[in-house]
Formats: structure tokens, C-alpha cells, sequence
């Protein structure tokens, strides 16, 4: 699952929601772990469906009800009982957060993402002798970073990490060795680089996993980001 793939299928919402299949929930946890906006929104929504739940689950516990002197017949106006009208006002307000916190916002990027777009690009390039490579973007812009993987048999998955002057990591992307026969594309979605230097560092996994222990540095890739 790629992330016009997660857009179009409303995956963030449905899988906080456990409405995906099994196929779809496996593709999309693949996908989020290297989406850092995908992630944010899965991350944001877990913690406001626990807040959600807590918040139901305490009016429940403080709210007290009288008890009738008869057993009474349930009715709809029972949800008018103070206990079950906390919890209905709990709920309602959590909706309407929910909405406003995950699905109005993506409903915006949608739209903003199905217009067509022309995104500045950098190749990178790591041989000696060649000029650093440069890209200017506006502020706040989305822009991609395009890379070969050098060829590196006996490697069964790669790392690319993009790393900042002062060596701190960014943020990183799992390749599959099938995926990295061909160019390598990255989306950096916008307001996560600022202006400066940094370097894109490829590493070879011995395994599929993305765990840096017994990796292998491949290349490394300078280049600096401009403000336009």
C-alpha cells in the first residue's frame, strides 16, 4: 500500500477503527512505519480514542442513579437517565473531535493531494569530484529526494536515513530489495526539513527488518535545502 493508496481508502480512520481486513491492516502497518504523516495521524487518533474511552468510562463510575423501587421496563428515554446522558455528551463530543482532529483535516489534504502538482526534486548523487546537491522549495513545501542504491548483493532490505548536520536522525525509510533495483523516490512531506545541510545515509540490512544491528553503511548522500 502506497500513500494515495491509504488516502483513497480512508485507512488511518478504519484502522483505529478496526474496519480494515487482515491483508489491508498488514499493507497499511508496512506503509505507516515510512509514512511520517500517516504515522502522526494513527499516533494522534489512538491517543484521543483512549482519552475518548476514559472519559466515558469515568462518567459511568461517578455518575450515580437512583435505584428504581420497581424493576422498569427498558425504554429509549432511559438514555435520558443522567448516567447514560454523560456518556451520550462524552461520546458526541469525542465524535466531533475525531472529525475535527483526523477526518475533516484529511479530508482537506485529499482534496489538496488530488489537484495536480508539479513538486521540486533533487537526484543525489555520492560519487567523488561531484557538486553537492542543492534543492530550493518554499517554505512549508513538500518536495522529493531521488537516489540509485548502489548495488550491494546479499543484502535483504535497505535503510535510508536522513540525518542533519549536528548527526541527529530525521527520520528514515525501510526499501525492500526488489524496490531498490530501480531509482528510489522519497517524499518529504512539507515543514519537515528546514533550510541547511544534511545527508541521506543508505544502509544494507542482512534481514527485512529495519533494526540497524548488523547493517552496513552503503553511501552517503550530502546535499542542503534553500529557501526559495
Amino acid at each position: 500500500m502506497d500513500h494515495s493508496d491509504a488516502l483513497k481508502i480512508q485507512a488511518s480512520e478504519k484502522y483505529l477503527l478496526n474496519e480494515l481486513s487482515v491483508e489491508e491492516r498488514d499493507s497499511f502497518e508496512d506503509h505507516y512505519f515510512s509514512c511520517v504523516e500517516c504515522a502522526e495521524e494513527v499516533r494522534a487518533g489512538a491517543i484521543f480514542v483512549a482519552n475518548a474511552r476514559e472519559l466515558v468510562r469515568s462518567s459511568l463510575q461517578t455518575t450515580t442513579v437512583p435505584r428504581a423501587s420497581r424493576v422498569e421496563r427498558w425504554n429509549w428515554f432511559n438514555w435520558f437517565q443522567p448516567a447514560w446522558a454523560a456518556a451520550a455528551i462524552v461520546l458526541f463530543v469525542g465524535l466531533i473531535g475525531f472529525q475535527n482532529l483526523v477526518t475533516i483535516p484529511r479530508l482537506h489534504r485529499e482534496i489538496a493531494s488530488n489537484a495536480p502538482q508539479a513538486l521540486p526534486a533533487v537526484f543525489l548523487l555520492a560519487a567523488r569530484g561531484t557538486p553537492e546537491s542543492a534543492i530550493t522549495v518554499a517554505p512549508n513545501a513538500a518536495f522529493g529526494l531521488n537516489l540509485d542504491i548502489p548495488p550491494a548483493p546479499g543484502f535483504a532490505s535497505f535503510e535510508c536515513e536522513v540525518v542533519a548536520a549536528s548527526s541527529k536522525p530525521i527520520f528514515s525509510v525501510h526499501i525492500s530489495a526488489q524496490r531498490a533495483h530501480d531509482t528510489v523516490q522519497l517524499f518529504v512531506p512539507g515543514g519537515l526539513l528546514g533550510p541547511g545541510r544534511y545527508t541521506l545515509v543508505v544502509r544494507g540490512n542482512k534481514t527485512d527488518s529495519s533494526s540497524q544491528t548488523g547493517s552496513e553503511i552503503l553511501a552517503q548522500y550530502p546535499f542542503t535545502i534553500r529557501d526559495q
